[in-house]
């Protein structure tokens, strides 16, 4: 049986450039050796609370915002 499985190209970026923030490569190190319970991982990708946790890079965090704005689920009050 084929599973389908889609892939956001935004949310994969996140968890490919995980390993460039050195704090979230601390957590993850905590996770690993069960000293964070808040955080966890779930196929290498780093999580809080169930939330994919986002690096630190300018670049990354303004193509989040960029989603996040230009989404065709963003209610804008006062707009249709």
């Amino acid at each position: 049986m084929a599973a389908l499985q889609v892939a956001l190209p935004l949310v994969d970026g996140i968890k490919k450039r995980q390993g460039e923030d050195h704090e979230l490569m601390k957590i993850k190190k905590g996770v690993e050796e069960g000293k964070i319970k808040d955080f966890h991982l779930n196929k290498g990708a780093l999580y809080f609370k169930g939330r994919l946790c986002v690096p630190k890079i300018a670049a990354l965090k303004k193509d989040v915002m960029k989603e996040a704005y230009n989404s065709t689920f963003t209610i804008h009050l006062g707009r249709t």
